[in-house]
Formats: C-alpha cells, sequence, structure tokens
C-alpha cells in the first residue's frame, strides 16, 4: 500500500511538466550552410529518437513544430565515434553560415573552436554525453531552424550521434508538448484510487 502511494505520489510530479521531444523525419531535415555539407549525409535511428550526422556534414532541423522555444530549456545526448574539428547544435533562420549569418551555436566538443564554448567537453569517442542548455537567457524568438554538426574539413570522416533532444517548456504550452492533467487533478485521482483500494480491504 505505501509503495503504491508513493509511485502515485511520483506520477503527480512527473507528469506535471510540460516537454516536447524531437522525433526526427528525414522531410524536416536539410543541408545547411552551403559547402559546410560536402561531405557525408546524415541518418535517423532508434525510430526517430536519435540523429546521426556523419563525414562533413552540417544539417538544419525545420522546428515549426516546435516553436515557440523561448523559455525552454534544451536538453539532449551527445556521443562521436570519431572526434572531430567541430561538434555542435545551433539555431538559425536562414541557411548563411559565419559573417552576414543570424544564427549562433554552441560547440561540445571537437579540435578546433566554433560558436559559444560554455559547454565544449574534451570528448572519448564512444561515449555518450548529456547536455542541459537554459535557452532562456538568449532572445530565441526568430529562429525556425536547428543546425547539427559533424565538422571534419580535412579527412572528413567524423560523425555526430543527438538522441532525447527535447525542449521542456515550464510555463508554456504548444501544441508538440505532453498536455499532463494538472497536479490538483492527479492529486485528487491518486486519492480516489487509495481510497478504492482501502475499501476493498474491508
Amino acid at each position: 500500500m505505501k509503495k503504491l502511494v508513493t509511485f502515485m505520489i511520483a506520477a503527480v510530479f512527473s507528469l506535471s511538466a510540460k516537454a516536447a521531444f524531437i522525433t526526427f523525419d528525414a522531410n524536416d531535415i536539410s543541408p545547411y550552410g552551403g559547402l559546410q555539407a560536402d561531405t557525408g549525409g546524415f541518418n535517423i535511428f532508434d525510430g526517430g529518437n536519435g540523429l546521426e550526422v556523419f563525414g562533413n556534414y552540417w544539417v538544419d532541423l525545420d522546428l515549426t513544430n516546435f516553436l515557440p522555444i523561448d523559455g525552454s530549456i534544451l536538453s539532449f545526448e551527445f556521443m562521436t565515434t570519431n572526434v572531430g574539428e567541430v561538434h555542435g547544435i545551433g539555431f538559425d533562420d536562414d541557411d548563411v553560415l559565419g559573417p552576414g549569418g543570424s544564427g549562433f551555436g554552441f560547440q561540445v566538443g571537437g579540435t578546433q573552436s566554433w560558436g559559444m564554448a560554455d559547454y565544449k567537453q574534451t570528448l572519448v569517442a564512444n561515449t555518450w554525453y548529456s547536455f542541459e542548455i537554459d535557452l532562456s537567457v538568449y532572445d530565441m524568438s526568430s529562429f525556425d531552424r536547428m543546425v547539427f554538426i559533424a565538422d571534419s574539413d580535412r579527412s572528413k570522416d567524423t560523425d555526430s550521434f543527438f538522441r532525447n533532444v527535447s525542449f521542456e517548456l515550464p510555463q508554456t504550452v504548444q501544441s508538440n508538448a505532453i498536455n499532463a492533467p494538472t497536479t490538483l487533478g492527479l492529486f485528487s485521482m491518486m486519492l480516489i484510487g487509495v481510497a478504492l483500494i482501502t475499501r476493498r480491504k474491508i
């Protein structure tokens, strides 16, 4: 009985969060940055839960179905089998890279420097890393695409694996978020369930 109550209380708090999980679809992904997508390509794995970018390749993902992302927490896991020059993730509203472009990115690893280095790791091949980036400190209102990077201009043989990519929106309800019942509603359901179970034992 005690275990059941504990489980139901945990469910109240876990389901009250609002989160949008990305399911990757090839129709929403395009090469990005012109020459930055010169060799390689991408694969979707784990039923859409993960994206592999390989060679010397950058892609962008249409975020139309996930907007707005202002004030959200971006979470994802990353792994590479062969450390390249730049591994990272970014945001943009066009396909223009570098000077003259409006986007920005976060580097998670690699032998060269690019973008914001606050989350850069000394990567070990075949090791998954977890990242959580608070996007509320940036103006995300103009971005409509997300960029995934596997950069290796010289050897063209690196890869970047991304999985469990999500936006947590604690104050914003959007069409792709998990619209969980309210905490009060779940608590009421919990009390009813406990009462019914107790009544059966009498």
